[in-house]
């Protein structure tokens, strides 16, 4: 039998097995070692049902067959025929925090102006006449949207007009630091199919409110949980996505926060998300965690919010197939400038086109496949979830986003450990 394993295997030994974990489709399968040990060196005599059913699976492939080329045509056909658009609304990129860690330092603030709106309506109508788009996302983003509320009740109507007259499912996301964000504003997007709020919480009320704490000064940790409270309780959404930034100066402190979410709202309705502050651009910022710990961070806090029931992530990626990299994916500024990625808006060399000129079909995304070109050469089994990396954390290490980002020593310990406790 002429086969070979996928370079797309992740194997993970626990006790007598191996797990062996597909990264192209999702795949999982446990194997007792010896058993493993035999396909590996061909021994096939009194396995033939174990190697029917890993070719079912993808994870043992005829010797002859290209998966480099079989990869990249698949993902030139994804992003070809990607029918799925996302607009990034930004009402303003000004803030009423002063959180010291802002990927957004030195970026001049300004307010939407509404002309805006009627330039985005005529592109959006012609990119949806010449492209076929079946589903979409309007994601209000900022700075912080709701210091310029009026505008989000402007453009609202009119965004989901379009596409019903296109007819094409639409949902709505809203990130905000969650102060201003209070019931009468979360029930006018409920309007909107509301379908996914978040809200950053770096920790029990101490440590939120040294961190993430208003320009004059003043905590802000009560008033957003009344905020919680009162979407949670009054039923506007089934959950809260919970976003949690980590360093070193809040890392300890974090599952005490756990606790306190789950005492109020119990776990299933927190989505919980751990996001490690990384490189700040500009500002001296001491308390980033290094690569060559993050892996420990990270795991100690996933292991702690598993521990008391979140349902946490199943697999560990630094980088995707995200925003930037997508085709149908448009972040537009308060004064009309167009962006694919959010962690460099206000980046002048990152300016895609302006919305009063630029068709939407002209904006270059940054998907880059001669970039994938190392990570097979290295037989990465990670290619398939971080799609060579980061693009802003490329820019912010090495001043390029015309760099991979490899993240692979951090996603092979952090992954090794999570399947263990999952599935060990």
């Amino acid at each position: 039998m002429d086969v070979k394993w996928s370079i797309f295997i992740f194997k993970v030994p626990v006790g007598d097995h191996i797990i062996l974990y597909n990264t192209l489709n999702d795949a999982m399968v446990k194997l007792k070692k010896d058993i493993f040990e035999k396909i590996d060196k061909h021994s096939f005599t009194g396995l033939e049902e174990q190697v029917n059913q890993l070719k079912d699976m993808h994870f043992l492939l005829p010797s002859n067959f290209d998966e480099k080329k079989f990869f990249m045509n698949e993902l030139a056909l994804k992003h070809k025929e990607d029918d799925h658009l996302t607009i990034t609304i930004l009402p303003t990129t000004a803030c009423n925090f002063a959180c010291p860690y802002c990927y957004e330092k030195g970026i001049n603030s300004c307010i939407a102006r509404y002309d805006v709106i009627s330039e985005l309506t005529t592109k959006l109508h012609s990119f949806l006449k010449n492209n076929f788009i079946k589903t979409a996302k309007i994601q209000i983003f900022g700075g912080e949207p709701t210091l310029n509320w009026k505008f989000v009740e402007k453009i609202m109507p009119v965004l989901t007009h379009i596409f019903k007259s296109f007819k094409i499912d639409y949902y709505t996301a809203i990130t905000t630091n969650g102060y201003l964000f209070t019931i009468p504003k979360a029930r006018f997007l409920q309007q909107f199919n509301l379908d996914e709020i978040g809200i950053t919480l770096d920790g029990p009320k101490e440590i939120h409110d040294k961190r993430r704490k208003l320009k004059n000064g003043e905590g802000t940790f009560d008033r957003i949980i009344k905020n919680i409270d009162d979407i949670l309780f009054n039923n506007i959404v089934p959950s809260i996505r919970i976003r949690i930034n980590f360093d070193r100066g809040n890392l300890k402190k974090i599952p005490e926060l756990f606790l306190f979410l789950k005492n109020r709202y119990g776990t299933s309705k927190i989505n919980l998300t751990l996001g490690h502050i990384t490189t700040i651009p500009l500002g001296d910022y001491q308390d980033v965690i290094s690569y060559s710990d993050l892996a420990d961070a990270y795991l100690y806090l996933y292991k702690e919010a598993y521990r008391l029931g979140f349902k946490m992530n199943e697999i560990y990626t630094l980088g995707a197939l995200c925003l930037a990299k997508s085709k149908n994916s448009f972040i537009i500024s308060p004064i009309g400038r167009i962006y694919k990625c959010l962690s460099l808006i206000g980046r002048e060399q990152f300016i895609e086109g302006d919305i009063h000129t630029t068709p939407l079909d002209k904006v270059k995304d940054y998907l880059f496949p001669e970039l994938y070109e190392d990570c097979f050469k290295e037989n990465c089994p990670f290619i398939p979830l971080c799609h060579t990396g980061c693009r802003a954390e490329s820019f912010f290490r090495y001043h390029t986003i015309h760099k991979r980002f490899c993240g692979r020593e951090v996603m092979e310990k952090v992954n090794r450990e999570i399947i263990k406790l999952l599935y060990g």
